[in-house]
């Protein structure tokens, strides 16, 4: 017994054992969070840092993409080309006349860019000043410089051809004294010869906002020239030693250490050991000197002098919390704790994970996953209760322009405000979420009917169509509703939503704020796709003709234009309708075949009239997709040359939507086709969002007013002040104004005492 009880260990001593490896292994899993937590803050910290120095390096390249943008814009401004010296227009001008065109151009330009630009001048090519605008201050005729030719800018433009930008190294300006780059792109006349330049500078001290989107979470954020070190621009909370920088003279830049300059350059440019990548957005993280630093290289476009590299530094060299404590006494001290935080964790970290997926990060709304769920609940309660429920898809129409322009911080505080005031605009028990980008979605969970519905949708129009106030700026915003009824319109969270967002694309194309979702807008029927397979027979069998409308020129009484419809004759259904093909067509592929088939057919009639002595302008309409299309200027060359029909014999028209679409691009490839002889006209003027920025660029020769002011302008009421108000204008601009939609004598002879140039209508004849 003895010997056996010797063998066996006593109870005390199996529970000792038993405590010591329940000790041990709670130590070491204390040991294990420790480390597994400084690994995870290590690399949250890389992450964190390699995004700051991604978005603020796509920031900067954003900021001076718009800027270039702006300013090819101004160099396409009609009244600069028409300032140059020997220009017809020109030698009309005296000196004081030729100074004060160009001063008014340049201080519209500079009231659109008031952040971004210091200063813009234009130069010739003597380098003599013909105008300078200097932070709202026009320069007087004594004070502009005889002589720009020594300045660094000056040769390198001289050198771009048109529609090239050049961006110059950092420099001290003369005129504000401050840091700036300049932006500066050639000028021509009319007939595409430059004969100048136009000169921006952008201050440096502006690309601070750019270069720090989140500084609560590092210490700052700096802009390096990563050929020397220099620092071009920084937040203010960098400290020196952090970069081992030295301070400058009042006219040089901080200079950082050259050691880390290298350390900063290696890490974009090789893929040593110490260099982490994290980012797929070219992002690095290096260590210097124990201290995390993220890297990212800002895009340099072509003409670009600059090289430039965001760094963003961590706020304490990594691994400092751990050796200042010690881990097995922290490991003993807590290790009680440490059961009871790691149920609470799980449970918190699981709460959290279920908030992040179902909540939209910018407006704290619920977002698509968490709307479905809540779509599908509402869905069910309806089924067994026999009630409706009804959806709101919100779109804001022209959001990215407030982006553009004002940049996106702008843009993110402009959807805050408006995720708050829809909130105000529905019921408790509704619900508000964001789909994504500028797009809402309200859940009306039970709803009186379709009257109710639209009266909800309506509420949350009007609240937003009232003025946003953003850091200053006062916002106007505009939004396209599509409201969908379940279960008329869709029985699961597919159905539903897909309606109301084909509702709300149709809002968008009628411009009319609330659209309930009807059959008859979706595109993707089985009727609309065998009707799109019909199309293309037609295309390639020619069962598509034309019927042409004359305009008919007031003051002579004479034919001046025909605009030329496409008409669908169906070898089975008969006569279809524009209206019930041509959408079809604005959403597929088809869009440009059936542009340049119409194209074919109208320029070869107008060889025809001109062949028989009557030479007639023909009028085609251009759809918004098809105009910003590659192939489009090609095509429209190679129908004239074949038919050979002068190009002032075919007119192009577009509407305001097709330019605001993207203005930059449509202004450029209208300008082509304006240069190529082509006739241009704006379409359905007055129902769009015209922007005098880009109206008084198009180079358009007329202006249309749509149908739907001149069909009640007899009526009581603003639609007679608005059509002398579009005809004012538009003579103003030095275009010639048609009225479309005449169905009366009265209606005619009132637009001809309003001095309107042009009419077509019933009343005239109708298309033929």
């Amino acid at each position: 017994m003895g010997s056996r009880h010797g063998r066996v260990p006593s109870a005390s001593v199996r529970f000792g054992l038993i405590s010591l490896l329940g000790v041990t292994l709670m130590a070491i899993a204390v040991a294990a969070s420790l480390i597994a937590a400084h690994d995870a803050s290590t690399a949250d910290e890389q992450h964190d840092l390699t995004a700051q120095a991604a978005t603020s390096a796509a920031a900067i390249s954003a900021y001076f993409d718009r800027t270039r943008a702006m300013t090819l814009m101004l160099a396409h401004d009609q009244a600069l080309r028409q300032l140059a010296l020997g220009s017809t227009a020109s030698e009309e001008l005296t000196r004081g006349e030729r100074r004060r065109q160009a001063n008014t151009s340049l201080a519209y330009f500079e009231r659109l860019s008031s952040e971004s630009i210091d200063e813009v001048c234009l130069i010739d090519l003597d380098g003599v000043e013909v105008a300078r605008l200097v932070r709202g201050s026009i320069a007087s005729a004594e004070n502009l410089s005889g002589d720009e030719t020594d300045n660094a800018f000056f040769v390198p433009t001289t050198a771009l051809q048109p529609g090239e930008v050049h961006q110059s190294l950092p420099y001290v300006s003369s005129d504000t004294a401050a840091w700036v780059v300049s932006n500066s792109t050639p000028v021509t006349d009319e007939q595409g010869i430059v004969w100048g330049m136009l000169h921006v500078e952008v201050p440096m001290s502006s690309l601070v906002r750019q270069i720090s989107r989140a500084p609560e979470t590092v210490l700052g954020t700096a802009l390096l020239d990563r050929r020397d070190g220099r620092v071009v621009s920084d937040t203010g909370a960098v400290a020196p030693d952090v970069l081992g920088a030295t301070e400058g003279a009042e006219d040089e830049l901080t200079t950082i250490s050259p050691a880390v300059l290298t350390a900063l350059v290696d890490a974009r440019a090789t893929s040593a050991a110490q260099v982490v990548e994290v980012s797929e957005r070219g992002a690095v993280a290096t260590s210097v000197d124990g201290r995390q630093m993220a890297v990212a290289e800002v895009d340099q476009p072509r003409n670009n002098a600059n090289q430039w590299l965001v760094v963003v530094p961590s706020a304490a060299p990594a691994g400092s919390w751990l050796s200042s404590v010690g881990a097995a006494r922290l490991a003993f001290a807590l290790a009680a704790l440490l059961f009871l935080g790691a149920f609470l964790n799980a449970r918190s970290g699981n709460r959290a994970l279920r908030r992040a997926s179902t909540l939209d990060e910018l407006t704290d709304l619920p977002n698509r996953r968490l709307l479905a769920e809540k779509v599908t609940s509402a869905l069910e309660v309806a089924r067994h209760t026999m009630t409706e429920s009804a959806i709101l898809l919100i779109d804001l129409d022209r959001f990215k322009e407030v982006n553009d322009t004002l940049g996106h911080q702008y843009g993110d505080q402009l959807l805050r405000d408006v995720a708050a005031r829809l909130q105000l605009a529905v019921r408790t028990s509704d619900t508000v979420a964001r789909l994504g980008a500028d797009e809402f979605a309200v859940l009306l969970p039970a709803v009186t009917g379709r009257d109710a519905a639209v009266t909800i949708a309506e509420r949350c129009v009007s609240l937003l169509h009232e003025p946003f106030l953003v850091e200053g700026v006062a916002l106007s915003v505009e939004v396209s509703v599509g409201l969908a009824m379940a279960p008329e319109h869709g029985q699961d969270v597919d159905q539903i939503l897909r309606a109301a967002d084909i509702a709300m694309y149709e809002a968008k194309e009628r411009k009319s704020g609330v659209v309930v979702y009807d059959p008859l807008h979706d595109l993707h029927t089985p009727g609309r796709l065998a009707l799109l397979g019909d199309l293309r027979r037609a295309l390639r069998e020619g069962q598509l003709v034309m019927h042409y409308q004359p305009k008919v020129d007031l003051a002579t009484g004479t034919v001046a234009a025909a605009e030329a419809l496409v008409r669908w004759n169906h070898p089975e259904r008969g006569f279809i309708p524009p209206g019930d093909f041509i959408p079809v067509v604005e959403s597929t592929g088809l869009v440009l075949p059936l542009t340049l088939h119409t194209l074919e057919l109208a320029v070869g009639q107008a060889r025809r009239w001109m062949d028989a002595g009557t030479p007639i302008q023909v009028a085609v309409n251009l759809s918004p997709r098809c105009l910003l299309k590659a192939d489009l200027l090609a095509g429209v060359r190679d129908v004239l040359e074949r038919h050979e029909l002068p190009a002032r014999l075919l007119r192009l028209e577009i509407t305001e939507g097709t330019v605001m679409a993207d203005p930059v691009k449509a202004l450029a490839i209208l300008t082509e086709l304006q240069q190529s002889g082509v006739a241009l006209s704006l379409d359905d003027f007055g129902t769009g969002y015209s922007s005098m920025t880009y109206l008084k660029r198009l180079p358009v020769d007329d202006l249309k007013i749509d149908r739907s002011f001149i069909s009640d302008m007899l009526a009581a009421g603003s639609d007679s002040v608005l059509v002398r108000s579009s005809i004012d204008l538009g003579h103003t601009l030095g275009l010639s104004v048609v009225a479309e939609g005449v169905e009366d004598i009265a209606t005619m002879e009132q637009l001809s005492d309003l001095g309107c140039d042009v009419v077509q209508g019933f009343y005239l004849a109708r298309p033929m």
